[in-house]
């Protein structure tokens, strides 16, 4: 039997596995699903865009390490970063001028305990049309198995 994965209804998703979820007006928040987390395994650093940066939708903005290697993290949409979790990640981040990156040791990210409380980044867009081009709750589920 294949194992069951929470796929949310109110947020679109991408083929490499990533959330989109709207908060506000032009405003969207950005994470991982459970089915990545749980492939990732124990994720222990994520590196983030500076606020301010402009993405390119389907373009890599940041990566994340993990015990099973790094992987990049994929924009959903196109727009500009407009805050970065600090919080829900761990403990210590580089504030410097380059992106930030996060490494937390001892218990797990919160990621991987609360993939989808635990937003990476947000993103302002005045374009919600390319949200058409992300994947539906339904098929997700089919693109996963947990149909």
């Amino acid at each position: 039997m294949a194992k069951e994965y929470l796929v949310l209804d109110d947020r679109v998703y991408t083929e490499t596995d990533e959330w989109v979820k709207k908060i506000g007006e032009n405003r969207f928040q950005v994470g991982i699903t459970d089915y990545a987390q749980d492939n990732l395994k124990d994720i222990y650093a994520v590196e983030l865009p500076k606020i301010g940066e402009n993405l390119a939708q389907f373009q890599a903005w940041g990566q994340i390490e993990s015990e099973k290697g790094a992987s990049e993290l994929i924009s959903p949409i196109s727009g500009k970063v407009v805050a970065v979790n600090e919080d829900g990640l761990g403990d210590v981040f580089d504030t410097g001028e380059t992106a930030k990156t996060n490494v937390y040791g001892g218990d797990l990210f919160n990621i991987n305990k609360k993939p989808y409380e635990t937003w990476l980044i947000e993103i302002e867009t005045d374009n919600e049309d390319q949200l058409k081009r992300l994947i539906n709750p339904e098929d997700y589920k089919g693109k996963i198995g947990t149909a």
